[in-house]
Formats: C-alpha cells, structure tokens, sequence
C-alpha cells in the first residue's frame, strides 16, 4: 500500500521522493515508519497525483475530516468511485516540469552542502538518518522525474 501525505508546506521543502527532517517526526508519530507503506510528501499547493501517485483516494482532509465512506469502500474492495481521476497528459507534463525544477534546485542545495556545511549535516542526522539518506533521496527523486518527463513528453 502507498500513502500520500499533503502538508501546508512551500512546494520547495516537499521536492519529489524526499522526506524532509521535519516531516520525519510525523512519520514516526503516525507510526508510518513501522508500516508496509510507500509514504510519499506533497505539498497542499500542488495536485497530490502525478506520474508515480495515479488516481489518488481522499480518506481525510482537514475540511472534513476522516472520509468514512471512503474507508469503508476501501475496506469492502469498492473504492473505485472514490478515487481522483488522472490527470491530461499535457497537465501532467506541465507539472512534472515544475516538480523537476524544484527538484532540480533542491538537488544542488544538497549537494552544495552536503561536503562542506557542518551545520546543515549535524541538523541532518536525527531519527536514525544520515545526511546521505538525503542526498540519495535527492538524487533518486530527480532521476525519476527526469524519466517521467522523458516518458511523458513522448506521449505529447
């Protein structure tokens, strides 16, 4: 199972496949850390689907709360009609453009500081990570979108 947490955060502190440090606590907070879940972060600014994130499932909003029908259609193996719709081809390009940008730039800043800012690698190693899980996690979710956009762009 894979879960997709949308958090009032600026787009660039939620880059594609990168779970900041303050995000971390939550995880392990919600007991996440101990499931089988795939737990991707996006950024309440930006759709929740994208290439990898397919037809997403609302089961809780800060609006309305738990979605009970929802769950309950889940639990019943009926959630299809609860489940987002994907989105055009040309829209999904446009955003997988902006998340490689972002990504992009996020990429860079780890990179730069990765070797020589000590500061920002001692505020990067807590909850039993290390400043390489960032940089990994960096440079994972850039290549995957790198191949989204290629893929993408070839159905254009």
């Amino acid at each position: 199972m894979n879960i997709a947490l949308v958090l009032d955060l600026p787009a660039q502190e939620l880059p594609w496949g990168v779970e900041p440090p303050r995000c971390t606590s939550l995880a392990h907070l919600l007991r996440l850390d101990k499931a089988p879940v795939l737990r991707r972060w996006r950024p309440a600014e930006w759709p929740v689907a994208n290439h990898e994130i397919r037809r997403p499932m609302p089961i809780w909003s800060r609006e309305d709360g738990v979605q009970t029908a929802a769950l309950d259609a889940l639990a019943q193996h009926r959630a299809e009609p609860f489940r987002l719709a994907d989105p055009d081809v040309a829209v999904l390009a446009k955003q997988i453009s902006r998340e490689l940008e972002a990504s992009t730039t996020h990429l860079r800043a780890v990179r730069d500081r990765y070797w020589e800012d000590f500061d920002w690698q001692r505020s990067h190693r807590r909850d039993g990570r290390k400043p390489e899980d960032h940089l990994w996690e960096a440079v994972d979710g850039y290549l995957d979108l790198v191949d989204a956009s290629t893929s993408v762009q070839s159905q254009l």
